[in-house]
């Protein structure tokens, strides 16, 4: 689990022309989980599951593009709710392994 409390978070938001600029976004915060579970299948190979939970939100002074329109209770862009992966580790008596 986490907690991140920001005070004049920097980013970037579109400038006029497109372009991305650098900006102060104001207040902010994020919380989350993470899970893992791995499991021997058998002596040379693991499996392994992971999930993620991720609440992102701007909760003060924020403002859009040139300071226009506050994007207070707008989530972070780019940052998804869930995420999550699975796959499995061979090892051999050498020393070599592969996941995927």
């Amino acid at each position: 689990m986490f907690f991140i409390d920001w005070t004049n978070q920097i980013g970037s938001v579109e400038g006029p022309t497109g372009e991305d600029v650098p900006a102060n976004l104001g207040s902010s915060e994020a919380y989350g989980l993470e899970i893992e579970a791995s499991y021997d299948v058998t002596d040379n190979i693991d499996a392994f599951l992971t999930f993620g939970y991720l609440h992102t939100e701007f909760t003060a002074d924020a403002r859009g593009v040139d300071g226009a329109g506050s994007i207070v209770g707008n989530e972070f862009g780019k940052a998804p709710s869930f995420s999550g992966s699975f796959g499995a580790t061979y090892r051999n008596d050498r020393g070599f392994f592969a996941t995927g």
